[in-house]
This record gives structure tokens, sequence and C-alpha cells, in this order.
């Protein structure tokens, strides 16, 4: 093992891999070293790799991960030198999901704009509920102005009813918190996934609407985006001092047995709250 001198560049990257978790070449050059080439970000990488600060996963591992590119993490130097205890990833799936997600969030990790916005990681902030404690994958903080997002990335692979369970939480959450200037966002990959989310939302919301009392002036603040936009929304979101555009409003579902929608809602209205949820007729009749 050799010994060498951190440049800020260097102490940036061990900073981020705290939160990222794993981080592929790709992202590396990216967010470290956009000013040089990718050969150049591997020469160093190399070097922190041999003074330990960083571990090559794809060299590593004990399981196979089918990816074309390295997957870099903390080394023993790298937790030593930040103060931490060691973690592992022991499933590739989850290393995809983490990867898939920083694609996102590392928009969030002194960018511009965003330098002032806090991100952490998956299993860093618990909620509890009586249905159970929510997780989010990420949890965003403006310390401006108050607001709060709940970060969650979808990879089509969760069936309906998990994915319910977990609205569901979220919604329990909501309504018995003080919950203001938070917005929950799903990011997706594909088209009918968003349409998915939103219909397993209005049926977790049927589902609790008559135990829980849910009134009409109640928001849940919903967001739906497509991972190639997500960094842009949640950009415009967290520097928002409004709710989420994309609000639900609680009494305007219709129960199974199609029963009118509560409240005095004129149909220019409704309309127009369709076309802001990007919401079929269909759910409201």
């Amino acid at each position: 093992m050799i010994r060498i001198i951190l440049q800020d560049r260097d102490v940036a990257l061990l900073r981020a891999l705290p939160r990222a978790k794993v981080l592929t070449l790709a992202q590396i050059h990216k967010y470290f070293f956009k000013e040089r080439s990718e050969k150049a970000a591997r020469r160093v990488l190399t070097r922190l790799e041999k003074a330990g600060f960083i571990t090559n996963l794809r060299s590593n591992m004990k399981y196979a991960v089918s990816v074309n590119y390295s997957i870099w993490t903390l080394g023993r130097n790298g937790f030593s030198y930040l103060g931490m205890r060691p973690y592992r990833y022991h499933a590739s799936t989850q290393i995809f999901h983490q990867l898939k997600m920083n694609d996102v969030m590392m928009e969030f990790f002194d960018q511009g704009i965003n330098k002032d916005i806090y991100w952490s990681g998956d299993g860093e902030n618990v909620y509890e509920t009586e249905l159970g404690n929510i997780r989010p994958d990420a949890v965003l903080k403006n310390s401006a102005n108050g607001k709060r997002i709940f970060f969650e990335f979808d990879n089509s692979s969760k069936p309906k009813n998990p994915l319910i369970k977990n609205l569901e939480k979220y919604i329990v959450w909501f309504l018995s918190s003080d919950a203001k200037n938070i917005n929950l966002h799903y990011c997706v990959s594909r088209k009918n996934r968003e349409s998915f989310i939103r219909q397993c939302f209005h049926t977790a919301f049927l589902g609790l609407r008559e135990k829980y009392h849910i009134h009409q002036d109640q928001l849940i603040p919903l967001e739906v985006s497509f991972e190639e936009f997500s960094s842009k929304q949640l950009t415009n979101s967290i520097h928002s001092q409004s709710e989420s555009k994309n609000s639900f409003v609680a009494a305007q579902f219709n129960d199974d047995h199609g029963s009118q929608r509560q409240g005095d809602v004129d149909s220019e209205k409704r309309i127009q709250m369709l076309k802001e949820n990007n919401l079929p007729e269909s759910l409201f009749s």
C-alpha cells in the first residue's frame, strides 16, 4: 500500500461516496473530473485504490456483476479518513438500484444552484407510521426554504400490492404529521410505470379514505418523473415555496362503487386538475 497526499478533488470524491455508496467510472468522471479525460480519471482512481482509500467492486466482489464498467466504493482507509464504520453491499441488484438512483441524485452534490441542498442517502432517514416504517431511497432538504422531498427510485420490479402498501404508509404519514412543504417524488424509467404508480396511489387512497377520514382540503403532494428529467424536476421542486403541482386532492377520488366526488369542484377545475396530473378522466367517472 502506498502513501499519497489527497487533493481537494480526491476529498470531494471520498465525501460523496458515503451518500452515493457506489459510483461508476462514468459518474466519477462526470462529477469530479469533467475537465480532464476519462483516462486521467482512471489513473487517479488507481492511485487512490493502491492507497486503500477506494475499492474497485468489479474486481473484488464474489458474485457476478454484468456491467462493462468499474464500480467504486470506499476502501478501508477511506472509511478511516472520514471516521466511519465500513459498510458493504451483498447483492448486485442492490448495487444496480443505487447506481441508477445516483444518476439522478449526484446532481445534488455540490452542483451549481443545488450546492446548498443536502442529500441524505438510502437508509439514513426512517419515519414511523402505524402501518410500518417508511425508508425513502433519499431525502432532499433545502435549508433556505425548509422544503423536503422524499425520493423513491422505481426500478419497475416492485409488484402492485407491495407498491400500494408503501404508498399507504406515505399517505398515513402525511395525514398524521406536520408534513408541510414536503413532497413525495417517484422516478420511473417507463411511461406505463408512471400511470401504474398513479393508479396504485389512487387505490391506496380509496382504501384509506374512510378509515382515516380524509377531507377534501387535505393534500398528498405526489410527483412522478421520468428518469432523464428527474434531476431538473427535483431542482425546480426543491427550490419552490409552493406545494407540488401534481398534488392530489384526496376527496376528489371516487370509491369503487362510483359514488360522487365530494366538494364543489366545477368541470373546468376538474379538467385542469386532470391535465396537471396526466390522469385519464376514467379515474373520476
